[in-house]
């Protein structure tokens, strides 16, 4: 007589078999993305149904598309097919089906189907692309500095890309990123007599030029104009904070004028006309300009003669610090932004959308009773991504209060939390966060436990951590430039480079 250990073992076995006769149809879609390089017709596979096990999972539809394609195969358990020397050597693939990304650890496509509410009896549509062969590495990083890095961000000029922080001790370095991934700091201006809270770059004149606004604790927000190695005061602009100003950006819509916004920590919000002139007989109504100075001086806000600028809308938009600020999206521009719609966030546990032809607020969304500390929107849509002191990234589909502006709807609640909210992965509070400006899909995050993280939101996951400060020292601040390098900076007062 068989036991009945045996006889579950048989029939956990008989369940294996029939499993693993069980199959589904799946066609097979190539979407092309950055990494494609322009090689999308020659990894495309016919998208005709084909029928693969139920209990498929990401490596076996790895293993199905380089056969399709003639390449080798690598199994798991014994490594290359010898017959497949000939072959090109295989290619790793990323899947989404239903807009998710399945990881190694998913679970197998059948179950998927039917969580997702997908009928097995129909053919199910798998969208596949190159994966990103490795972990971003370290290419360089600054010498130390003399105190925090508290902000920064990035523009690109002409043959370069132009990387600009700001400090605790009230001063701007601008570093020069060449095509060899070295950093090289081209100067500093003490700016600000106190700690740097917010930075943001814009490329002017083609490229020849950098503007870069900085607000501080001290309550001042100015600009400066970078180009050929100097640092030109541009504007200093005054009569609308009060208190240390948290955010700031600037903007250049299709009509080449500049528009800047910025939030201070009492909540209040100004939006200011920035001239695009570099040149010293500029009106001095809307900037000071003084006579060029290297990098290496030192700039006296209050020594200046000139007339300060005065915003043209200034509001009390939240109960308490406004943490990010981030202009809409308009694909009937050039660039893609919309100087008329604002979102911003706050440590009030709101998001905002504004209106700003009309000055109203179009949206208020409440973020579960949490602080936001750090916003950034997708780079081809108005989703927008909040970082917490929870340790969570949640995302937010700001197209519903931006559709409802065109029906003046002004008390519209609308906008929501969308359900691939991103899963807690750091261990302490997010500090910065930033959009990917080629791949709508990634997204980049730095916490104070040190770490950046960088996601594809369709997976509740991160990609990659990387441990870009040492267990102690916090990262208080990133970006992600256009050719996909990371940078941190924190409290070790070290930039990290980091190139995919």
């Amino acid at each position: 007589m068989k036991s009945a250990n045996t006889t579950n073992e048989i029939t956990k076995k008989e369940d294996e078999d029939r499993t693993e006769a069980e199959q589904i149809r799946i066609s097979l879609i190539f979407a092309n993305t950055s990494n494609s390089n322009g090689r999308e017709t020659q990894l495309e596979v016919p998208s005709d149904p084909i029928a693969v096990p139920a209990n498929i999972k990401r490596n076996g539809l790895n293993a199905i598309v380089n056969h399709l394609l003639n390449r080798r195969v690598v199994d798991d358990e014994n490594d290359d097919d010898g017959d497949d020397d000939d072959k090109l050597p295989p290619i790793s693939f990323e899947f989404v089906f239903s807009n998710k990304l399945l990881r190694n650890n998913s679970k197998s496509l059948e179950v998927l189907a039917r969580n997702e509410g997908v009928s097995t009896e129909e053919v199910i549509s798998i969208q596949y692309f190159i994966a990103q062969q490795s972990r971003p590495k370290n290419t360089g990083s600054s010498e130390q500095l003399p105190d925090w890095i508290t902000s920064m961000t990035h523009s690109n000029n002409k043959n370069n890309e132009i990387l600009s922080i700001g400090g605790h001790d009230g001063s701007i370095r601008v570093y020069s990123t060449f095509k060899q991934n070295t950093m090289k700091q081209e100067g500093i201006i003490k700016a600000h007599s106190g700690p740097i809270k917010c930075v943001s770059a814009l490329s002017l004149n083609e490229g020849s030029s950098t503007m870069i606004a900085s607000g501080s604790i001290d309550q001042t927000l100015v600009t400066h104009v970078y180009s050929n190695n100097n640092m030109v005061l541009h504007g200093v602009y005054g009569n609308g904070h009060f208190s240390s100003i948290n955010s700031v950006s600037l903007l250049s819509d299709n009509k080449n004028k500049v528009k800047m916004a910025s939030g201070d920590w009492d909540g209040g919000l100004c939006i200011w006309n920035v001239s695009c002139t570099t040149t010293d007989n500029e009106d001095t109504e809307t900037s000071s300009i003084p006579k060029k100075k290297k990098m290496t001086t030192t700039t006296t806000i209050s020594s200046l003669s000139s007339k300060e600028v005065s915003p043209i809308l200034s509001i009390k938009a939240h109960a308490s610090n406004i943490s990010g600020i981030a202009w809409g999206y308009n694909n009937n521009n050039n660039n893609n932004n919309d100087s008329t719609i604002l979102f911003t966030s706050s440590w009030d546990h709101t998001m905002k959308s504004w209106n700003l032809e009309t000055s109203n607020n179009i949206s208020t969304i409440n973020c579960n009773n949490k602080v936001i500390t750090c916003l950034s929107r997708c780079s081809n849509s108005n989703v927008c991504a909040t970082g917490h002191p929870d340790c969570r990234i949640r995302l937010w589909d700001m197209r519903v209060s931006y559709n409802n502006s065109t029906k003046n709807d002004t008390n519209d609640k609308g906008g929501g939390l969308l359900d691939d909210t991103l899963q807690p992965s750091h261990h302490e509070w997010i500090s910065s966060i930033q959009w990917s400006y080629t791949n709508p899909y990634l997204l980049s995050s730095a916490s104070y436990d040190g770490t950046i993280k960088v996601w594809d939101i369709r997976s509740s996951y991160p990609l990659y951590t990387i441990r870009a400060h040492e267990k102690g020292e916090k990262s208080l601040c990133s970006c992600m430039t256009r050719d996909n390098i990371l940078y941190s900076g924190g409290t070790d007062c070290i930039v990290k480079q980091y190139k995919f």
